[in-house]
């Protein structure tokens, strides 16, 4: 098996139990924060989505990357499954582009 198909296939197993987790979350408390500073639980999945969108964009552009550009920035929080979808198309790129990548670009790639 290659880096290549390691990554993707730990990338996979992650959101396959992330979704599981995620999806648990009863609607009542999506909202919830443990306090005024912190992420309410869908606002840290929208995170976790968000943060794979930018390390996509970061590998594609070659460790430069402009956190303005995320698509999330006017988008308002949905349910899980919305935010799921949302990023879906996303996610799609990027494990699009990971195939494209070669052993050698992982050990030289700098983020």
């Amino acid at each position: 098996m290659t880096t290549t198909e390691l990554f993707i296939r730990n990338f996979t197993a992650i959101r396959s139990r992330s979704h599981r987790l995620w999806t648990g979350i009863p609607e009542d408390y999506l909202h919830w924060r443990p306090d005024s500073n912190s992420f309410s639980l869908i606002g840290l999945v929208r995170h976790v989505l968000e943060q794979e969108y930018l390390l996509y964009k970061a590998i594609g552009n070659k460790g430069v990357l402009d956190p303005s550009i995320s698509p999330w920035k006017q988008q308002r929080y949905s349910s899980i499954e919305g935010e799921l979808e949302f990023a879906q198309t996303y996610r799609d790129e990027f494990i699009s582009m990971l195939r494209q990548l070669n052993s050698q670009d992982f050990d030289t790639l700098t983020i």
